[in-house]
């Protein structure tokens, strides 16, 4: 799913991605790397996000439901 994801995004927003989430930079330091501004890096961030959330949504793995988020279906009703 990662990977189907990552395959979608540009490849500006897929290394952003993984500097990110892999490598752990946060986006001060992302824009110190890449010699761009941290409002740049934020907005590509948003957009790789974006495509992430869509395919592991797609995949099942979605937020839960408000049942079970309010503490319902698990034992506590």
């Amino acid at each position: 799913v990662i990977a189907a994801a990552r395959a979608e995004m540009t490849p500006r927003c897929r290394d952003l991605h993984v500097m990110r989430y892999q490598a752990g930079l946060d986006v001060n330091e992302i824009a110190a790397v890449t010699g761009t501004t941290r409002a740049s890096v934020s907005a590509l961030l948003t957009r790789a996000n974006r495509i992430m959330r869509q395919h592991l949504e797609q995949a099942g793995y979605g937020p839960p439901t408000r049942r079970l988020a309010e503490g319902g279906g698990q034992g506590n009703d």
